[in-house]
This record gives C-alpha cells, structure tokens and sequence, in this order.
C-alpha cells in the first residue's frame, strides 16, 4: 500500500471543523456591544462578520467531508466489483482448461482403447485362421480321433486345447477392449459437454467482466475529478480558517494591547492632575497673615473660602486636563486602531514486460531494480491490475491509495495495467529514487507498506 495517508487523515477534517467551531463561537467579551468610539481590535463588526465566516467555513467543511467519503466508499466498490468480476471471469476459465484438459486427456485414452481393440481383434482373427489351417471341420478331427492310435489321439487334443485357450483369450481381449472403447466413448461425450458448458460460462463471464470494467471506468473518471476537487476545496477551507484563527488571535492581542495603552494613558493623565492640584494647594498665600483677631478671623474665613475656590479650580483644572488626557489617549488608541478501456498486458507476465521496457526512462537497470520491483508488486498485488484491497481501498498492481490518484496517470488507470505501472513507477522514483530503496522499506514495516 502506498504511503499517502497524511493527505487522507480524517482526524485532520476533524480537527480542521474543531477549528472553525471554535471560532464561530468566538469570546463573550468580544461579543458584547461595544460603544461608539472605543478602540476595540477588531471592531464589533469585524468580529461579527468573522464568526459568520467561521460559521460557514464549518458548515462547509462537515459537507465536503462527508461528501468525500461518500465518494470514496463508491469508488472502493466500483473497484471490489471490477476485482470479483475479473476474478469470476478467470475462474471460469480456469474451468474451462480443466475441462479441455479431461476432454484431451479422454479422447487419448479413446483412442488407446480403440487400438487395443484393433489389435484383440487381430488376435481373434488370427487364432481362426490358425484354428482353420490346422483342421477344415469338425468332422475331420473327428474321424481323425476314431482313427488314430491312443497316442495320436491325445496329441491331438493337447493342439486343438492350446488353440482353443488362445482363442478364448482373444476373444475375452477383444470383449474387453471394445466395452473399454465404448465407456470411454461415453467418457468423452461427457467431457465434450462439459467443455462446452465451461466455454459458455468463460464467455459469459468474459463479457461480464468487460461490461462492469467499462461501466466502472467511466465513473471511476468521474469520482478521481470529483475527489480531487473536493480535496483541493477542503484544503482551501482549512488554510482559510487558519488564517481567520491566526488573524482572530492577532486582532484579540491588538485590542488588549490598546486597552492597556488606554488604561496606562488614562492612569497618568490622572496622576498628573493630582499631582498638579497638590502643587497648587501648597503655592496659595495666606491673605492678612499678622493682623488682629478678628481680622485673622475674618481673613482666616476668607483665606478658606478662597482655599476651596482654590480647590474648587484645581479639581476643573485637574478634570480638565484629565479630559484632555484622555481625548488624547483615546486618538492615540484610534490611531493603534488604523493601523492595525482495458489496454496493456493483462496477464501478471505481460504486465512485467511492460513494465521491464520502460525501466530505462527512469534510470533503473533490468537486473537488481527490475527483481526488486517484481518482488514488491508481487507482494502487494501479485501485479494483477483488478487487485483490490476491501478494507482500505487501495487498488491495481502498485495497490495506490487512494486509488484515483492514478488517474494523473491516465484517466484509464482503472482498468489499463500501463497506466498503473507507470503511476507506480513515477511514484517509487519521486518517493524512494529506485525499487530497491522501496522493497527494502517495505520489507522493514509489518504489516508491509512502501
């Protein structure tokens, strides 16, 4: 299995709509009504349109996610269906050689026993013929045994019993090869009908396969387009709530900077003003210092009424320049605020010279690399281009995941074993450099993946 399941982490989608979840709920604080003039960063508004945003980047995201594994889960059956119909389609084919085989192999043996008959036929006829040279009749060997001396008598007998032995032991052969011909004529009959049963359903089968590999490729096409747009729009989405994350968490640490700056400001425009007050009350002369009593009363009264009119100034003056202070403060802030079709071989020994031909073009020899290569793509798919994995999806002789990446191979790649081949090869070049360095990695992992 190829290693491209960094691209295809769901727990990157979730942890990308976590994200935007996260944003679209945004901060109490941030939420609350903000009075006009207040040097927030980022404004109300801002904040507002960045949830709805969030919102919709979350909303969007849960889709396209869902709606990619739907789309994945489609196109690992369209490649399991294609996988069992070229499966069924050998199968039967397979039956059809054993078949043709048991119908050769019978038709051998026919022809075997058909000789065997010739020949005890031959045997028979013979014996007659033996049989007829030593005597014409019966009547002859007869008279000759009436005739003939006891000794005469009795060689006679010994002939006319081996003659006879003979011919029953022909005769039995001759019985014997003709039932064995018969029953393996009936033998080969059968075989006959079987091998043409087996060929209907090689054809069948055939066509079956052919149909659903044709049907699967169109749509297989459809589903790499499909995919590949809805992971460049995911991968959109998740740099684009990055960037709202990132552009939330600067515009929260600008806002408490300028709440900061504004909170000093004010701090010591304050200090200021009292600072100002109390040099203030400490300059006021005195006025009659020295006179009477009652005149010191009198001044005593006066010096205190104007003391608080005196106090009564310092604090306008200080409000005032506290004011002032804080005008100033406020347009300094404002001013933090502006700037912020099947093709190929497709037999697992045609799918290796094609792929020995173009071992040149991307600098590996047809010795070392070549082996390794085999041995690799015989480890992951025995280079069967229907190969399919039904847990994890991955597909063809280099068995990619997801499957349709093949497709910047060729938008034939689910049914052409060149198209495969090639992907598989640019794969391990741009990856491992050269199918050595890849069988190597895929022999040091367990469960084995390159």
């Amino acid at each position: 299995m190829c290693d491209v399941l960094d691209r295809w982490d769901w727990v990157r989608a979730a942890a990308a709509t976590a994200v935007v979840a996260v944003l679209a709920a945004g901060s109490p604080a941030l939420a609350a009504p903000v009075p006009a003039g207040d040097p927030v960063v980022p404004s109300a508004g801002e904040v507002a349109s960045a949830q709805g945003r969030a919102s919709a980047a979350s909303a969007q995201v849960a889709e396209l996610t869902t709606r990619q594994r739907a789309a994945q889960a489609e196109l690992d059956a369209l490649q399991l269906r294609v996988a069992t119909a070229v499966a069924a389609e050998q199968e039967a084919q397979d039956r059809l050689d054993h078949a043709t085989a048991v119908a050769d192999k019978a038709a051998a043996q026919l022809e075997d026993a058909r000789q065997r008959q010739e020949d005890a036929r031959t045997a028979v006829r013979s014996e007659a013929a033996l049989i007829w040279t030593q005597g014409s009749s019966t009547f002859d060997h007869l008279d000759l045994m009436l005739s003939a001396s006891a000794e005469s008598v009795s060689d006679l007998q010994v002939v006319m019993d081996g003659n006879s032995m003979r011919a029953s032991r022909a005769l039995d052969a001759a019985a014997t090869a003709e039932s064995a011909a018969t029953a393996q004529e009936d033998f080969l009959a059968a075989a006959r009908r079987d091998q043409a049963a087996a060929t209907r359903q090689a054809s069948t089968a055939r066509r079956a396969a052919e149909q659903e590999a044709a049907a699967a490729s169109g749509r297989a096409q459809t589903l790499s387009r499909q995919l590949s747009d809805l992971a460049s729009r995911l991968d959109a989405l998740r740099a684009d709530a990055a960037a709202l994350s990132t552009a939330r968490t600067e515009g929260l640490a600008a806002e408490k900077a300028a709440r900061e700056e504004a909170r000093r400001r004010a701090e010591a425009a304050a200090q200021a003003a009292r600072d100002r007050a109390a040099r203030a009350a400490a300059s006021t002369p005195v006025v009659g210092a020295g006179s009477s009593s009652s005149a010191s009363s009198s001044s005593s009264s006066s010096s205190s009424s104007s003391s608080s009119a005196s106090s009564s100034s310092s604090s306008s003056s200080s409000s005032s320049s506290s004011s002032s202070s804080g005008s100033s403060s406020g347009s300094s802030s404002g001013g933090s605020s502006s700037g912020g079709s099947t093709s190929g071989g497709r037999t697992p020994a045609e799918a290796q010279a094609t792929a020995r031909s173009m071992m040149g073009s991307y600098g590996w020899n047809t010795g070392s690399h070549f082996t390794c290569l085999v041995n690799l793509w015989n480890g992951e798919s025995g280079w069967r281009w229907s190969a399919t994995n039904p847990y994890s999806g991955a597909y063809g002789i280099p068995q990619a995941l997801p499957a349709y990446k093949m497709s910047t191979a060729g938008s034939d790649w689910l049914t052409n074993p060149t198209t495969q081949i090639r992907w598989g090869m640019s794969y391990i070049s741009g990856r491992y450099g050269n199918p050595c360095t890849a069988w190597n990695t895929w022999l040091s992992r367990s469960p084995h993946w390159y």
